[in-house]
């Protein structure tokens, strides 16, 4: 009896200080879990012995905590975000069926993609107006099927579940998450063009599932996020026009979290050629929030400073000081969904560097003197900005 009494108290203080380590990932794209060594599962063994009675039930989640879909669980809601619910599921109802079936699919499927918790994003991100909210809802629902496909788009948003055939693409680092947020906190997602592109469906995958991972940062839900661009040499031929109006539209009118401001840099080599059909892709709100950063690395990096993107936050490809992981970064995010890594690490035995073509573009020092805009510029409508923008 006393060799158990010691057992059952080792295992007590083991879980205690396992549990005061552990980091959550709700407000970190990256969650600081330490790997799994030997093969040991990443889960608390208990070593005492089993209780004579049923367990009390699990503790509520603390506030801000997400669940694997992405959103806020709440362990007690307010009658208004109760009463709210209920509208919207019985507005649901009134709408016409081949708008509405796709979403009717999931709640039949995987209701526990479409609780609650999850309409309630909805909700919040339209300022609690049914009507907003519900459309807002069934447009994610229908993008994420075409971009997904009839088989995929009901299952978990997880690199082990719809995104499982897409690891190897997200791999190449040419959009990712920074391990690192803006002064405020926002995430920021960072477009990487100097890495070898994806074809348009890939990139659309890749940023619907970097969005539903800035979703379960509370600060995005409530400021917003940051995309950051590289588009040092870009040439005309990279535009891809398909990408870029889907992209703003998931990222404007479909998912619940919106940008807070696009951050291009270097791309004064072939904007001036693109302006209009960006200008006419983007909604008035997104233009107002679409900054163009053209210069020297240096003036780059303070002009992205006094917009609100600090320097430590700055890639090194753009000349700041910031190094990350892309293998980092999907081994985090896979013990965090609670997914299996032995094929993550068998294919990192096999290919032990992802596939990057870091040199596919070259830019010479003149670059920069022949640029049109220094420093930094919001690209809006002609009667906002005296300035203009460049129009080839």
């Amino acid at each position: 009896m006393d060799n158990e009494e010691a057992q059952a108290r080792r295992g007590r203080e083991s879980r205690g200080e396992e549990e005061k380590g552990e980091v959550s990932s709700s407000l970190y794209p990256f969650a600081q879990h330490p790997p799994p060594q030997n093969g040991e599962s990443t889960k608390h063994q208990d070593s005492s012995p089993p209780p004579s009675s049923s367990p009390p039930p699990p503790p509520p989640p603390p506030p801000g905590a997400t669940d694997t879909n992405g959103d806020e669980t709440t362990s007690t809601k307010s009658p208004v975000e109760i009463a709210a619910i209920r509208a919207l599921r019985e507005e649901l109802s009134n709408v016409a069926h081949e708008d509405r079936s796709v979403l009717v699919h999931v709640q039949r499927v995987a209701p526990e993609l479409v609780d609650d918790d999850h309409v309630l994003t909805f909700l919040r991100a339209e300022n609690f107006d049914v009507h907003l909210a519900l459309a807002r809802q069934i447009r994610y629902w229908s993008r994420r099927y075409k971009i997904f496909g009839p088989h995929k788009y009901s299952l978990p948003m997880t690199l082990n579940g719809a995104m499982k055939d897409d690891i190897k693409i997200l791999r190449g680092g040419y959009i990712t998450i920074l391990p690192v947020c803006d002064e405020v906190g926002r995430s920021i997602i960072y477009i990487n063009k100097a890495c070898r592109m994806p074809t348009t469906e890939e990139k659309l995958r890749v940023l619907w599932y970097l969005l539903h991972v800035a979703t379960q940062n509370p600060t995005v839900r409530k400021e917003g996020y940051v995309v950051l661009t590289n588009s040092r040499g870009v040439k005309l031929k990279a535009f891809d026009p398909k990408f870029s109006s889907q992209a703003a539209v998931l990222c404007d009118r479909a998912f619940p979290i919106r940008w807070y401001r696009v951050h291009v840099c270097q791309a004064n080599a072939v904007f001036p050629m693109i302006s209009n059909a960006i200008k006419a892709i983007l909604s008035k709100m997104q233009r107002q929030t679409f900054l163009l950063h053209n210069g020297s690395e240096e003036r780059v990096l303070e002009t992205l400073e006094e917009t609100g993107v600090p320097r430590h936050c700055v890639p090194t490809d753009l000349g700041g000081p910031l190094q990350f992981s892309q293998d980092d970064f999907i081994r985090d995010r896979l013990i965090a969904e609670g997914g299996s890594l032995q094929e993550w690490d068998e294919l990192v035995a096999r290919d032990p560097s992802p596939s990057k073509d870091n040199h596919a573009v070259v830019v010479t020092n003149n670059d920069t003197n022949n640029n049109e805009l220094l420093g930094y510029q919001f690209l809006r409508d002609p009667n906002q900005n005296p300035q203009g923008i460049p129009t080839g």
